[in-house]
C-alpha cells in the first residue's frame, strides 16, 4: 500500500508539472473534456440516471426481477448508469455480491452512444449497422452468463463446506436453531418487503425526487470533473511522439475511450483491424469510467472484480469481431 501511495503521489506531481510547463496542451484537454460533457455525456445521461433511480427508489422490485432491471437499464442508458443503480440498490438493501460481479457489464456504451459517436467512424461505413451492435452487446450476455455460473459455483462451495463443519462439529439443537434463525431473517425480509407495499400509497414523492435530483447533480458534475481529468491525460500521451503510433492511440483509448476511438480510426491500418480495435476500446470503457464508477459507488466497486470483467468482456467482444467482421 505504502508503495502504491508513493506510485501515485509520484504520477500527481508529474502532472502538476506538466500543467505548469505545458498550460497550452492542459487548456485544450480541459476544453475536449467539458465539451464533451456538457454536449454528449450530460444531455444523454442526466435524465437516464435520474428517472432510473426513482424508479428503484420508490417501487418495491422483486430480488428476481432487480437484476433484469439493472441489467437492462445499464445497457440501454449507458455508463455509469448501471453503476450508480447497483450503489444505489446495495445502499438501500444489503450488498448483493452477484451485482458488484456483474458491474463491469452493466456499465457499457449504450445504443445511443454507439449510433451517434462510435459507428460514426469512417472505419465503419461499409460495415452493416446491426452487425456491429451484435459485435458490441452480445459478448455482455455471454460474459453475464460466465460470470454469474461462477458466482454461484462459488455460493454452492461455502454452503457445502459450512454444512460439512455443522454436520461434523454441532449438535442437532445448534442446527435447529441456525434453521430456525434463517426462517426468521426471511419472514422479517417479507414483512418488510409487505410494509414497503402497503406504504408505497402514502409515499413521499416530492422528497424523493429532490434527494435522487441533487443526488444525480452531484453525480454529473463528478462525472464532469473526471472526463476533464482524463481527457487532459489523454491529450498529453497523444503529444508524446517518440512512442509508436498505435501503441500511443491504444494508451489513449485505455485512459478515455472517446479520444481513443478517434484516434484509431485515423490510423493507417486495415479496416477490419481498426474496427475490431475500437470495438475493443468500447468494451474496456476507459480508466475514466472506472473512476467515475468508483466516485459515485466507492463502498461498492471491488477493482479487481471490475477489471477481470471489463478484460473478459474484451477477450469475448475481440474474438465475436473477429468471427462476425472476418
Amino acid at each position: 500500500m505504502k508503495k502504491l501511495n508513493k506510485l501515485l503521489l509520484a504520477v500527481f506531481v508529474v502532472l502538476l508539472f506538466t500543467v505548469i510547463i505545458t498550460p497550452h496542451d492542459a487548456f485544450n484537454g480541459t476544453i475536449l473534456g467539458l465539451k464533451l460533457w456538457a454536449f454528449t455525456v450530460l444531455p444523454g445521461l442526466f435524465p437516464a440516471a435520474l428517472l432510473s433511480s426513482i424508479v428503484l427508489r420508490i417501487f418495491p422490485i422483486k430480488k428476481s426481477f432487480i437484476y433484469s432491471y439493472i441489467i437492462l437499464a445499464g445497457v440501454l442508458c449507458g455508463f455509469p448508469v448501471g453503476g450508480i443503480l447497483i450503489a444505489a440498490y446495495c445502499r438501500n438493501n444489503k450488498p448483493d455480491p452477484l451485482l458488484m460481479r456483474i458491474m463491469p457489464l452493466c456499465n457499457i456504451s449504450s445504443p445511443s452512444f454507439m449510433l451517434n459517436y462510435v459507428f460514426t467512424m469512417s472505419c465503419f461505413n461499409k460495415i452493416n449497422i446491426s452487425l456491429l451492435l451484435l459485435c458490441t452487446y452480445l459478448p455482455v450476455f455471454i460474459c453475464l452468463g460466465i460470470l454469474i455460473v461462477y458466482e454461484k459455483l462459488i455460493d454452492n462451495k461455502c454452503p457445502a463446506s459450512q454444512a460439512i463443519f455443522m454436520s461434523d462439529n454441532s449438535s442437532p439443537a445448534s442446527q435447529a436453531a441456525s434453521t430456525n434463525k434463517k426462517k426468521n431473517i426471511k419472514k422479517d425480509q417479507e414483512n418488510t418487503n409487505m410494509e414497503n407495499i402497503k406504504n408505497h400509497a402514502s409515499i413521499n414523492w416530492s422528497s424523493i425526487i429532490d434527494e435522487e435530483m441533487g443526488r444525480t447533480v452531484k453525480n454529473m458534475l463528478k462525472l464532469g470533473g473526471y472526463i476533464v481529468i482524463f481527457s487532459c491525460i489523454s491529450n498529453y500521451i497523444y503529444s508524446i511522439y517518440f512512442i509508436p503510433e498505435l501503441y500511443r492511440n491504444l494508451a489513449c483509448g485505455i485512459a478515455e475511450i472517446t479520444n481513443g476511438i478517434f484516434y484509431i480510426n485515423n490510423m493507417h491500418i486495415p479496416v477490419t483491424n481498426k474496427a475490431i480495435l475500437i470495438l475493443a476500446i468500447n468494451a474496456f470503457g476507459g480508466i475514466s469510467t472506472l473512476m467515475q464508477t468508483i466516485g459515485i459507488g466507492r463502498e461498492y466497486v471491488h477493482i479487481k472484480k471490475y477489471l477481470s470483467g471489463k478484460i473478459l468482456y474484451v477477450i469475448v467482444t475481440i474474438l465475436t469481431a473477429k468471427i462476425l467482421l472476418g
